[in-house]
């Protein structure tokens, strides 16, 4: 079973740091790859795992942390800049 670990250096406004511990660290990966913009086969080649495997981590992703798509996903983990 793969380790849980907290996002380090994302904050995430209006959600507890309960939602962090979540997600595994191959997740955490994939959301910071998947918030600076890149697709589900860049991510593949970069962590040399097929594509359908990303797919299947983003859709746990979401689950997870309750979000539909990757623009939920970016708001999700901004920081509060206020």
């Amino acid at each position: 079973m793969a380790s849980e670990v907290a996002i380090t250096g994302i904050a995430c406004r209006g959600s507890s740091e309960e939602h962090y511990s979540l997600v595994s660290e191959r997740e955490a990966q994939i959301i910071k790859s998947l918030i600076v913009g890149a697709t589900a086969r860049e991510i593949a080649k970069e962590l040399q795992i097929s594509f359908h495997t990303v797919r299947t981590h983003i859709r746990n992703i979401y689950q997870k942390l309750g979000v539909a798509n990757r623009i939920e996903l970016l708001r999700w983990t901004e920081t509060d800049e206020s």
